[in-house]
């Protein structure tokens, strides 16, 4: 999909100057391309490519989810609680625009919870490159359901201070998401 700065600009009320700077800092990230004489397109993820990020991103999900379970504390055991139960309610609802920037969110806490900025930042950065892919993937209700009653058992993992099985939660729900990203393409 082409990027029409003109019309970036134009929306959000501000020159062509930010937008090409903001466009520069998102083809640095993988996210955006520019082709010679044809501007800048937001950047296609491959088959190929989606399932080696998923692969790195499960290994990076398992480790973070055993230092999380060594280190959390009840403050942050709440914060993760009130993350699922608002997904819940936006599941139950099928209101997936909630739902989705609240998961957004909720990965980008747990990965806060590490303590550990270079992993957050590697998970992150991946993260945005998987977004290009599964934006092709259709999302279903069911869908949701599924993911946030992963995201549930991540945390009771992680509120026990259950380190294999909070490393083993967070592996699965990467896998199965990578799954549920296939049947989207596939149908």
């Amino acid at each position: 999909e082409r990027i029409n700065e003109n019309m970036l600009a134009g929306k959000l009320s501000i020159s062509r100057g930010p937008i090409r700077e903001a466009l520069r800092k998102l083809e640095q990230a993988g996210l955006v391309e520019s082709l010679v004489n044809r501007g800048m397109f937001v950047r296609k993820i491959s088959l190929e490519e989606a399932l080696n990020l998923y692969e790195i991103r499960a290994v990076l999900a398992e480790h973070a989810g055993k230092q999380i379970a060594k280190r959390i504390t009840n403050a942050e055991k709440d914060v993760l609680v009130e993350f699922v139960e608002q997904m819940e309610i936006a599941a139950d609802a099928h209101d997936l625009e909630t739902y989705y920037p609240i998961n957004i969110e909720f990965h980008a806490t747990l990965m806060d919870f590490t303590g550990n900025p270079r992993l957050a930042k590697a998970y992150t950065n991946m993260d945005n490159e998987l977004q290009l892919f599964r934006q092709r993937a259709m999302l279903t209700l069911e869908g949701l359901k599924t993911s946030n009653a992963e995201h549930r058992a991540i945390v009771e993992r992680i509120s026990v201070g259950d380190v294999r099985g909070a490393g083993a939660a967070m592996k699965h729900h990467v896998m199965a998401g990578k799954e549920r990203g296939l049947l989207g393409i596939e149908e």
